[in-house]
């Protein structure tokens, strides 16, 4: 489950998570999902779990374009041309969407623009750009296609289930669930822990460096223990633990050299 409160005023996913507390359900398509499945919010102080479904797809294309200025060396304005304001709608919106609209800020700049097929029927710059030169009111911009990408829009269903009244309880039953104590530490492991608690970047063995053995020996105590977010299938990962009468959210991440070197 990924464990993210997300407080009233979300922006774009406020009517999202509105409509499916109202309605039952939200319906939205996309290319990727704007709230993650199994995501944890808060909406009017009340927590919910947003999950969702995929009930349609249908299929679109990336593609990442890249405006040269003409005039720079080696950029050359041979080739059909055409005005920004004689393009077709849809190219139109894409481009000043990426800061190539009427001024063009972003000549040079990689623009990924997701068209979908009727969207590409209609285009004149993809799939196949029946112009390579685009001319604006001060600028002119030669149109090269770096790579396109497959990326089918979804549309995911949206479902949010209750989980706890007040956001206060939620805390206090997630501290329940997932909290544990560092028992039994040795002095080299109390000065991970503490370097880990009072350094600004935590605790770091840096590349190349051997691994000591107090942190060898603290890794023990994580791995039986649940994460409160999972993000790999490893120990790495967020825990809730306490020491010395506090409570830490506390992220440890492994490095494969240090699974590798440990089972040797």
């Amino acid at each position: 489950m990924a464990w993210e409160l997300v407080n009233n005023g979300y922006g774009e996913h406020h009517t999202l998570v509105s409509e499916a507390v109202q309605e039952n359900e939200s319906t939205v398509e996309s290319e990727d999902a704007p709230i993650p499945d199994g995501t944890v919010l808060v909406h009017e102080n009340v927590v919910y779990e947003a999950t969702f479904e995929v009930v349609d797809s249908r299929p679109a294309t990336t593609y990442s374009l890249v405006f040269e200025d003409v005039g720079s060396p080696g950029i050359s304005g041979d080739g059909p041309s055409i005005r920004f304001p004689e393009l077709p709608r849809v190219d139109r919106e894409k481009l000043a969407a990426r800061g190539l609209g009427e001024p063009p800020t972003s000549l040079g700049v990689v623009a990924p623009s997701l068209y979908t097929e009727p969207e590409q029927q209609s285009s004149v710059l993809v799939p196949e750009p029946e112009y390579r030169i685009v001319e604006w009111e001060d600028d002119t911009g030669r149109l090269r296609i770096v790579n396109q990408l497959s990326s089918p829009i979804k549309t995911r269903r949206y479902t949010v289930d209750e989980v706890a009244p007040s956001p206060a309880e939620y805390g206090q039953r997630t501290v329940d669930d997932y909290a544990f104590q560092l028992t039994g530490l040795s002095d080299e492991e109390r000065r991970v822990v503490e370097s880990a608690v009072d350094g600004r970047e935590g605790y770091t063995v840096a590349d190349g460096e051997s691994i000591p053995d107090a942190v060898r020996s603290l890794v023990t105590q994580f791995r039986p223990r649940e994460k409160v977010r999972q993000s790999s299938d490893d120990v790495s990962g967020t825990y809730l633990v306490r020491y010395e009468g506090s409570l830490y959210w506390t992220q440890l991440h492994l490095t494969d050299e240090f699974d590798s070197s440990t089972e040797g």
